[in-house]
């Protein structure tokens, strides 16, 4: 699905409103199906099939949690975008993706959207190679079976099914050990456990039910199984059959080789899938566009909720001229390099990502511009004692930054708050401040000195 061409369902009830939402979106290269009311809504929804619905949770005499319940509900519909558009002071609706609330400008509905739709993108990546993973097991010649953080069985292949003699719809969502014998089970249990708790992998040789009644034996080698954010979601077992191991040997071979090309195929289309989205993929630090969406949301919530927020933006000072004497390939390490130490001296809330060239933003939630002087002090010296340096003429010219700082404006009564791209113009330009007043430095923006 190309982004700029997905369809948008857009459910306004105010008649001005849907028709400035449709111009909007259109100009944005969406296709869009505007409608008013709730039948209008289901009747485009069933014909059309979109990517995305923007739904206006205040429809007169309907109930928006309803509505998105039915729409969850249809068949075929496992990875549609559900973006709300509330009052202020109105929550989240339980089956709705996101929320976006009155008034808003139409750049955060775009940026809401688009991003809305990559993740969507990427959904639908990971199911496709999840897919694959699934096709792959189903003809390895072992017993495989793959259970959920609570330990419900939600995939075997053919081979477990052929072994057992039972389906995959009769076993699916039971637990993994009602089926293994009760002298092993006590055997083994403590022992699973344990390693359940920790994420470790595990292998256990015990006696698992036929649906004959009768007990083979099984060697079960388990594996954590984690998320694209990092979280335990269950364990995956490859089974050998150990009443005839000799037998077996050569196949368990094969199977192990087949495992490890499937397990490095998932690996890599995640981490493929997770990096594109928001890695810079020179330096391993957030790139611009997720630094940006970030800043977005954060000054949002700093001026809902009245939190400070501060801005760093640093440059490598004169990196032109270490790129013309050591060579591109040298001065891309110098960044990675660069990034490296700026993000070794932050705190875990904090944010860093590349600008594009030798630029540098990091975001530092709950934090002044005066208390971010500290961190961006120690930036600046851990990037100096890297001691990168290169002759020219007479001298030799080490590599520092300058850094500018700013922090988020909020509302007073007199005034509007900030945005993002404010915030980040304003300390761009005490970051240039710091080169004219001689480079190596971190300079506030004037307004706060």
């Amino acid at each position: 699905m190309s982004v700029s061409r997905a369809k948008i369902l857009l459910c306004e009830h105010d008649a001005p409103t849907l028709q400035a939402g449709l111009s909007l979106l259109n100009l944005a290269g969406y296709q869009v199906l505007p409608v008013s009311t709730a039948i209008e809504l289901f009747d485009l929804f069933q014909r059309e099939q979109p990517d995305l619905l923007v739904l206006d949770a205040s429809l007169p005499g309907q109930d928006s949690a309803e509505i998105i319940r039915t729409l969850r509900a249809s068949s075929g519909v496992t990875h549609l975008r559900i973006l709300l558009v509330t009052d202020p002071d109105s929550e989240l609706i339980p089956g709705a993706d996101d929320r976006i609330t009155r008034p808003f400008a139409g750049s955060e509905l775009l940026a809401r959207i688009e991003m809305h739709l990559r993740v969507q993108t990427a959904d639908l990546a990971l199911a496709e190679s999840l897919a694959r993973i699934q096709s792959l097991l189903n003809i390895l010649p072992a017993p495989v079976w793959v259970v959920d953080g609570k330990g419900a069985r939600i995939f075997v292949n053919q081979a477990w099914q052929a072994y057992t003699g039972r389906s995959a719809e009769t076993v699916l969502g039971q637990a993994w050990m009602e089926d293994m014998h009760p002298e092993d089970l006590h055997r083994y249990g403590e022992e699973i456990k344990t390693a359940w708790l920790a994420h470790h992998p595990f292998s256990v040789d015990v006696r698992i039910r036929r649906a004959d009644g009768s007990y083979g034996w099984l060697r079960q080698q388990a594996a954590p199984r984690f998320n694209r954010s990092g979280i335990f979601d269950g364990y995956l077992s490859v089974c050998q059959d150990i009443d005839d191991t000799q037998r077996l040997r050569e196949e368990l071979r094969t199977l192990k080789a087949s495992l490890a090309v499937a397990d490095n195929g998932l690996r890599a289309t995640v981490l493929e899938m997770t990096q594109s989205r928001h890695i810079d993929q020179l330096t391993g630090v957030n790139n611009r566009q997720y630094l940006f969406d970030r800043a977005a949301t954060d000054v949002s919530r700093s001026i809902r909720y009245r939190q400070p927020m501060a801005l760093m933006i640093f440059n490598l000072d004169r990196f032109k001229l270490f790129n013309q004497i050591l060579g591109n390939s040298v001065g891309d390490q110098i960044l990675q390099r660069v990034a490296q130490a700026a993000h070794a001296e932050l705190r875990g809330a904090d944010l860093i990502g590349r600008l594009g060239s030798d630029d540098f933003g990091i975001l530092l939630p709950m934090t002044t511009a005066q208390n971010s002087l500290i961190p961006a002090e120690r930036i600046r010296a851990s990037v100096e004692a890297l001691f990168i340096s290169v002759p020219l003429e007479d001298e030799t010219v080490t590599l520092t930054i300058s850094i500018g700082i700013d922090e988020l404006i909020l509302a007073g009564k007199f005034s509007v708050p900030d945005t993002a791209d404010e915030l980040f113009q304003r300390a761009a330009e005490a970051m240039q401040l710091a080169k004219q007043a001689g480079r190596n430095k971190v300079m506030l923006h004037p307004r706060l000195r």
